[in-house]
């Protein structure tokens, strides 16, 4: 068993001991590990973070104390998480070298931001001197002040068949008399992954997490080679009795473990081919469209709330205490609450901070709590079905952005002119009527969410008067999601009716191969005007999917108009995230 802050012997070796630092599972630092022979000291990935590169230096010190050799730093791979901390290591009376791929030495060499991910964190690369890089052409590689050639003496190339016809390259590293660690190249996470095989132990750096949301896609990120990568790993499990599989974030686990994993990650695969690269640009993009969806999301949760506290206190007044309870524990509410304003103290701390990749993974975990705290299915039948469609839809339209999917337009389009008709239709027909409820009297549990359902039931467009116009029941064919679009038009009648728009006129036309659709609405003393961020979402959601969204206000109307994407051209949509 590996244990965190104790030296142990690695499984499967004569010799080798091992001090794992194992840090809470953070984007900043990775884990970092010490391994400790006779002959050499090894530091895999040193990390970021200043206080465990200083217990690191405790450690070298105390182990040069005892016995003085070579200390060797390696790189599962050149991600600045993994080694932003290790000139403290290469310098003074440390004096270790730095090993990595070779194609890592040359994005260090260049101090590249891009494929480092260092601009995703807002740090510069520092300057690291690399003494070998392998895997790499040897006359590339510039050895450091050592007083031999690491390629003469230490590392010995080797190929090992995997399947017939099929091999792979390995280095093959003596760290002692009788122990010798294993290198593989396992690029896809990274172009210069490597991982490392002690013993029993194998260390693979960050490849279980290759896939996750907000992973997936960095630049340099590459499923084919990926593909492979989890193909040789699963063999080395197979046929080199691992007992550990060691990642750089989080805890080691048994290779049963990490198969299932590999077994995942090749169906996500199957879907991830096309990202678009999470740049620096992408992620503000990003942090801007979380904005979005979490003050929608709150405008949701307060309706949905409201509702069931309105029908709970009915519900009590005419004496039906146990449905009103039921109501009141259908849903945590204080607990969902409380996540919210948590979400939204955070993001209040890290205004102006650089870390911006720190809010949007809190953001990603957020929704998830979110999603498994309010679960409003158990009270569906008080709610509009439109309502719970368009919570889901905010959270997989998120999902789908922060992956990198890109925006498919639907093969064929639909008629907007019947999509209209159908939004126009229900908002003016209340879902749940009084002749429902005497219909279900003395019919039990059946009568008391009749009652209840009613008692939900918010009036919202009740004396709010929709007019289209002709050109709205002329066939226009769009090609968008349908669902998508009619969620969007019905949030905007909501925001109008709730600011005592009483007026609503509808006209679609067509300009320049593009379908249009335009709302407008008679201001008065008595409407209030929307507010730019109650658009937000309309506006990134059309964007999203390769139209846009416009307001234009004068002093008599405000207009609104969705643009559709256009009948022909590109399949995908405008890219924006």
């Amino acid at each position: 068993m590996i244990e965190n802050g104790k030296w142990t012997q690695v499984p499967g070796t004569r010799e080798v001991q091992i001090y794992p630092l194992i840090r809470q599972p953070s984007i900043l630092c990775s884990n970092s590990f010490v391994l400790a022979t006779s002959s050499q000291i090894i530091v895999m990935d040193p990390g970021a973070d200043t206080l465990q590169i200083a217990e690191i230096g405790k450690i070298l010190t105390s182990l040069l104390a005892e016995a003085s050799r070579p200390v060797f730093v390696y790189l599962s791979h050149c991600h600045i998480d993994h080694f932003f901390a290790v000139p403290f290591l290469l310098e003074g009376a440390l004096g270790a070298r730095l090993i990595c791929h070779a194609e890592g030495a040359r994005l260090l060499s260049r101090r590249d931001r891009a494929v480092t991910v260092s601009d995703l964190h807002a740090l510069d690369v520092p300057a690291c001197d690399v003494w070998a890089g392998i895997f790499g052409p040897e006359e590339s590689v510039e050895a450091g002040p050592s007083a031999y050639h690491p390629f003469e003496e230490m590392f010995q190339p080797e190929r090992v068949e995997i399947q017939a016809g099929s091999s792979v390259p390995t280095v093959q590293v003596a760290v002692n008399g009788h122990d010798r660690m294993e290198i593989f190249q396992t690029p896809g996470h990274s172009p210069d992954g490597v991982s490392f095989l002690v013993g029993k132990c194998l260390f693979v750096g960050d490849l279980p997490f290759a896939t996750d949301i907000g992973v997936a896609g960095a630049v340099g990120w590459d499923p084919e080679a990926l593909d492979e990568t989890l193909s040789l790993l699963r063999w080395l499990g197979r046929n080199r009795e691992i007992e550990w599989v060691v990642p750089g974030h989080g805890k080691p686990f048994s290779f049963d473990q990490f198969e299932k994993i590999i077994h995942r990650q090749e169906r996500q695969l199957k879907t991830l081919s096309d990202l678009i690269p999470m740049d620096r640009q992408r992620l503000l993009d990003l942090l801007d469209y979380a904005g979005i969806v979490l003050d929608e999301i709150s405008v949701l949760f307060a309706v949905v709330s409201a509702r069931l506290l309105k029908t709970a206190h009915w519900l009590e007044i005419l004496d039906e205490k146990e449905e009103a309870g039921n109501l009141q524990n259908a849903i945590d509410l204080p607990a969902v609450e409380r996540l919210i304003d948590d979400f939204h103290y955070f993001v209040e701390d890290f205004k102006g901070k650089e870390l911006k990749n720190i809010i949007l993974v809190r953001a990603l975990h957020f929704m998830a709590r979110f999603d498994k705290t309010f679960s409003p299915e158990s009270v569906s039948y008080l709610m509009d079905p439109l309502l719970l469609r368009r919570i889901k839809t905010l959270f997989s339209e998120f999902y789908h952005a922060t992956y990198g999917f890109r925006f498919v337009l639907p093969e064929e389009g639909f008629d907007l002119s019947e999509a209209v008709e159908e939004v126009v239709s229900k908002a003016r027909e209340p879902l749940f009527s009084d002749q429902a409820v005497l219909e279900a009297t003395g019919a039990g549990e059946t009568f008391l969410k009749a009652l209840a359902s009613r008692i939900a039931e918010h009036p919202l467009f009740e004396g709010v008067q929709f007019d289209l116009d002709p050109s709205c029941r002329k066939a226009a064919q769009v090609r968008m999601d349908r669902a998508v679009f009619q969620d969007l038009l019905l949030i905007l009648f909501e925001r109008l009716a709730v600011r005592g728009f009483e007026r609503i006129e509808l006209v679609s036309g067509e300009t320049s191969g593009r379908s249009w659709l335009r709302i407008s609405a008679a201001t008065s003393p008595e409407t209030a005007p929307l507010e730019g961020r109650q658009l937000r979402i309309i506006q990134r959601t059309m964007q999203n999917h390769g139209g846009d969204f416009q307001e234009q206000q004068d002093r008599s109307h405000s207009r609104f108009v969705f643009e559709f994407p256009g009948s022909s051209g590109s399949d995908q949509g405008n890219g924006l995230i």
